[in-house]
């Protein structure tokens, strides 16, 4: 049977929300602490934990951000070592060439006070007209009485090549490498020709009239009878020997000599008065100049 009597639930409620209120204010007084402190604490036992979780994780962040920076700092300072260190590396190859050049200086004063027979004039090697052609230009020339066809030679004196053409501040050299005149050798007491071997730095020796060979290692000198450089220059030395064919010994010489490594060279006043000689003009290394005293024979 339905009770139709007022519902007395809220008024419950409400009394004993009101009692609670009651009672934890008279707590918290007791305690002799205010409702904002109490409500403050409240927050900060609820932040801390929260702000304590945010450290971990931005920290991480920031440290990331500090190292990103020091990485940069570290590559410009490794960049500006580099540089530092190419310029050293280049200034030491610069040291080490003028250390170079300093005692090649030194053999050619020795050369030009004590072993030379001709009077030298010490000239730098200062170009090359052409990348495809074997001569190179020194900075001597008919002001310093360099005349077209006088032997050039190194530091050591060994043949380099001759003069073949020249100005007043300057002359060009054809090395014998690249000289298609060649020139007349000895070897083993034996008289024969060498001539360029093509695209090589290598001589092509030939002697006429032979029974004996060439051996391997053997020294050539240049000979009494040539008419372009003084006997006994050293020219190199035997790379391939031969035994004779048909009364003809062929073989390969090494020049001792590299033209492509040179920075100063000594000019020979060969022959003395070379006014009184034929001037050698430049088409003598044309393709068409035969070997000088190709034709010559020596007994064996």
């Amino acid at each position: 049977m339905r009770d139709d009597g007022p519902d007395r639930s809220l008024p419950m409620v409400i009394t004993l929300v009101v009692f609670a209120l009651i009672l934890m204010t008279i707590d918290i007084r007791t305690q002799g602490a205010g409702v904002g402190e109490t409500l403050r604490s409240g927050v900060q036992t609820l932040v801390v934990p929260a702000q304590k979780i945010a450290d971990r994780v931005v920290d991480p962040v920031v440290e990331s951000f500090s190292n990103v920076a020091a990485v940069g700092e570290i590559r410009e300072r490794n960049r500006v070592l580099q540089n530092e260190l190419d310029a050293s590396e280049t200034r030491l190859a610069e040291v080490e060439a003028d250390l170079a050049r300093l005692a090649a200086l030194e053999d050619l004063y020795r050369l030009t006070t004590e072993e030379s027979e001709h009077p030298v004039a010490v000239a730098n090697v200062v170009g090359r007209p052409d990348s495809n052609d074997p001569s190179f230009l020194i900075d001597r020339g008919t002001s310093s009485g360099i005349v077209a066809g006088q032997p050039v030679v190194d530091q050591n004196g060994n043949v380099v090549g001759r003069v073949t053409v020249t100005s007043s501040l300057s002359a060009l050299v054809i090395p014998i490498t690249g000289d298609r005149a060649g020139l007349t050798v000895v070897v083993d007491g034996q008289v024969g020709s060498a001539v360029p071997r093509a695209a090589s730095k290598l001589l092509e020796l030939t002697i006429f009239a032979t029974s004996e060979g060439v051996s391997e290692g053997h020294r050539v000198i240049t000979s009494s009878q040539s008419t372009q450089y003084p006997a006994g220059l050293a020219v190199g030395v035997i790379e391939d020997g031969g035994a004779p064919l048909s009364s003809t010994v062929e073989a390969t010489i090494r020049p001792y000599a590299d033209p492509d490594l040179l920075s100063v060279v000594a000019v020979l006043a060969w022959p003395r008065d070379p006014i009184s000689d034929v001037e050698i003009t430049p088409t003598t290394t044309s393709t068409t100049t035969m070997p000088e005293d190709t034709t010559t024979t020596v007994a064996p």
